[in-house]
């Protein structure tokens, strides 16, 4: 049947996967450069006692998908990704 329930099948996973866009911290080993800020546009990058937190607001699964993907391409420890407030998301509006 043409049109019948798409919850199923190999694009499901994507369209469900994308969900709504949210603040997230991705925690790093090591303190990355400026030149790295680049590399996670939107993201706020703060540096202390050895991590590298990335923070953002407006960010989709995919694009979370992309930037941890970007932290293995790089070869970076990955400590902590979880999703936080909008409020707490980078700090940077006041």
């Amino acid at each position: 049947m043409v049109g019948a329930d798409r919850s199923t099948g190999p694009g499901a996973a994507r369209a469900a996967s994308d969900g709504p866009a949210r603040g997230y911290r991705v925690v790093l080993r090591g303190e990355l450069g400026d030149g790295f800020e680049a590399l996670f546009e939107g993201m706020r990058l703060r540096r202390r006692a050895g991590i590298t937190e990335l923070t953002g607001s407006s960010i989709d699964q995919a694009r979370l998908a992309r930037i941890i993907e970007l932290t293995q391409e790089l070869g970076l420890e990955l400590i902590e990704v979880a999703a936080v407030e909008p409020a707490d998301d980078d700090g940077a509006d006041g």
